[in-house]
């Protein structure tokens, strides 16, 4: 993930801007450099859901503790979901996304949580935030 983000820092752009008329671009070959950037941007998603199937399938079995789950593992699944949620929200009408994932996003709107707010705030400050 870190180094697709390195390599390719417009996949950050992509996330912030999602709508549902991306996923039929992905498939568009009339401006190969937005399609290119877009197939990178969905490539990323997968292998961010890899990692979110991985920590909640890993904490469901009883492999991560409980403690490590909650103060590493889960903040980053949710920084992942809320940062990309306009692409998952999307995926959520499909079979793609794991059980492990669609429990998370449950379990959390249910205590309240506003995902598309959380995405919004993560955006809008990296959008806003000076370059290093």
């Amino acid at each position: 993930m870190a180094h697709l983000r390195c390599e390719y820092p417009a996949i950050k752009t992509v996330c912030a801007h999602w709508d549902d008329l991306h996923s039929r671009r992905m498939y568009d070959d009339a401006d190969p450099v937005a399609q290119a950037l877009l197939v990178r941007y969905e490539a990323y998603v997968d292998i961010g859901l890899e990692f979110c199937n991985t920590a909640l399938g890993a904490r469901a079995k009883g492999v991560l503790h409980k403690d490590d789950f909650v103060h590493q593992y889960q903040p980053l699944v949710r920084l992942f979901v809320a940062e990309n949620w306009p692409f998952i929200r999307h995926a959520l009408g499909n079979p793609y996304l794991s059980a492990f994932v669609r429990r998370e996003i449950q379990a959390r709107q249910a205590a309240g949580f506003d995902w598309q707010a959380a995405h919004l705030d993560i955006t809008s400050r990296s959008a806003t935030a000076p370059a290093s």
